[in-house]
C-alpha cells in the first residue's frame, strides 16, 4: 500500500461533527468557545489521513478580529500523540488539553478588545 495524504474533509465543523462525531472533539471546542462569532457553521476544518505517519497530529489556527493596521491576534495548538489502535479515535485528554490552552491565553489580560474567533 503507498503512503501519503489524502483529505478526507474540508468543510464546516458542524458538518464534520455529524460525518466523524468521534474524531472532531478537538475542532468543536474550538467551534463552541467561538460560538458568538463564527461558531459551528462558521468555523471550518479540514481533516487529512496520510498512511505513512505513525503518530495522530492534531494542528488548529485560531485568529482574532483585525485591527485598523490590519494585525490580529492568532494562536497556533498543535498535538502529536501515538497513533491509535485500529478503531480508536483520541482520548478524552485531546479536548481537555486544547480547551486548556485556550483558557490559558483567553485568560491573561486582554490587550485592545479581547480575544476574538473569525
Amino acid at each position: 500500500m503507498e503512503c501519503g495524504e489524502v483529505q478526507l474533509f474540508d468543510g464546516s465543523v458542524r458538518d464534520l461533527a455529524r460525518l466523524l462525531p468521534r474524531n472532531a472533539n478537538t475542532i468543536c471546542t474550538a467551534a463552541i468557545a467561538a460560538w458568538s462569532s463564527v461558531g459551528m457553521d462558521g468555523a471550518t476544518a479540514v481533516v487529512i489521513a496520510d498512511s505513512g505517519l505513525e503518530k495522530m497530529v492534531i494542528s488548529v489556527h485560531l485568529e482574532g478580529a483585525r485591527n485598523a493596521q490590519g494585525q490580529c491576534l492568532s494562536l497556533d495548538v498543535h498535538r502529536e500523540s501515538p497513533a491509535a489502535k485500529d478503531g480508536a479515535v483520541t482520548s478524552p485528554a485531546t479536548v481537555t488539553s486544547f480547551l486548556n490552552s485556550l483558557l490559558k491565553v483567553a485568560g491573561n489580560a486582554p490587550r485592545g478588545d479581547g480575544l476574538h474567533f473569525c
